[in-house]
C-alpha cells in the first residue's frame, strides 16, 4: 500500500508543478506578444514600402589638402557638420592613392553648391561661427 500511495504521490507532484510552469509560460508568451508592434498598420499599408524605412542622410565629403582651420578630429564639429550633410576629409597630395586637383576641385563645388540651396549662401559664415564656439569651448582654439 505505501508503494502505491508513494507513487501516486511522487507522480502528481511533478505534474502540478509542469502544469503550472506551463501556465505561467503561456501568460508570459502573451505579455510579450502584445507589447510587441503589429506588423501592419492598416490594410492600405505596405510593409517594404519607401515611406515606411528609416529616413538615411547621405553625407558628402568637402576633401582639404590640410587641416588648418577645420578642426579635424573635434567632435563637436563633426557633429555641426554631419547636421548639414557633409563631413571635411583631409588628404596628403602627390601620394598614391589620393584624388588628383582637378577632381578634388570639382568634388568640392559640387558639395558647396549643395551645401548652398540647401542651407542658403551664408552657410559657410554660420559654420565658421558654430566651429569657432566649438574650438573654444573645447580647448582647440582661443579668443
Amino acid at each position: 500500500m505505501r508503494g502505491i500511495g508513494h507513487l501516486l504521490y511522487c507522480s502528481l507532484i511533478p505534474v502540478f508543478f509542469g502544469l503550472a510552469s506551463f501556465e505561467s509560460l503561456a501568460q508570459e508568451s502573451e505579455d510579450i506578444k502584445k507589447s510587441l508592434p503589429t506588423e501592419k498598420i492598416g490594410l492600405k499599408v505596405e510593409d517594404d514600402s519607401k515611406s515606411n524605412r528609416p529616413k538615411q542622410k547621405r553625407i558628402r565629403y568637402i576633401i582639404k589638402n590640410g587641416t588648418g582651420g577645420i578642426l579635424y578630429g573635434n567632435p563637436c564639429v563633426l557633429q555641426i557638420t554631419r547636421k548639414m550633410g557633409f563631413e571635411y576629409a583631409v588628404q596628403t597630395p602627390l601620394l598614391p592613392g589620393s584624388i588628383i586637383e582637378p577632381r578634388r576641385l570639382w568634388n568640392n563645388f559640387k558639395v558647396k553648391s549643395l551645401m548652398t540651396l540647401k542651407h542658403g549662401p551664408f552657410w559657410k559664415i554660420s559654420l565658421n561661427k558654430k566651429m569657432k564656439r566649438c574650438g573654444i569651448k573645447s580647448g582647440d582654439r582661443t579668443g
